[in-house]
C-alpha cells in the first residue's frame, strides 16, 4: 500500500493574455509564479477577480507533490457555472 503523498497546493490568478501572475502585495503582475499571491482558496481568488474587476484571467492551481510541480489552469467561467463548484472548492482544500 502506498503512503499518503505530501502535497502543497497554491491558488493563483494568471492573465490569459500576458501569462503574468497576480502579484502579492504591491508587486502588481509578475512572470514568476513563486512571487504570485497565494489565495489559498478558489473562492478568495474569485472574490478578488470581482472586486478588482479583472478581465482575461484564470485560476491556476499549482500542486507540489514529491518535489514535482503540476499546473492546473481553470477557466473562471467554468468554475462559476459548475453545479459542483462548492464540492470542487471543498475537495481542493480537504
Amino acid at each position: 500500500m502506498k503512503g499518503l503523498e505530501a502535497r502543497t497546493t497554491r491558488v493563483l490568478l494568471q492573465n490569459t493574455v500576458t501569462s503574468l501572475y497576480f502579484g502579492a502585495g504591491q508587486e502588481g503582475w509578475t512572470p514568476r509564479f513563486g512571487q504570485a499571491q497565494d489565495f489559498k482558496e478558489i473562492q478568495s481568488a474569485l472574490e478578488t477577480v470581482g472586486r478588482e474587476k479583472l478581465a482575461d484571467v484564470q485560476v491556476v492551481l499549482v500542486i507540489e507533490r514529491d518535489g514535482a510541480l503540476e499546473f492546473m489552469p481553470m477557466q473562471i467561467q467554468a468554475l462559476v457555472k459548475s453545479t459542483d463548484f462548492l464540492a470542487l472548492v471543498k475537495g481542493i482544500h480537504a
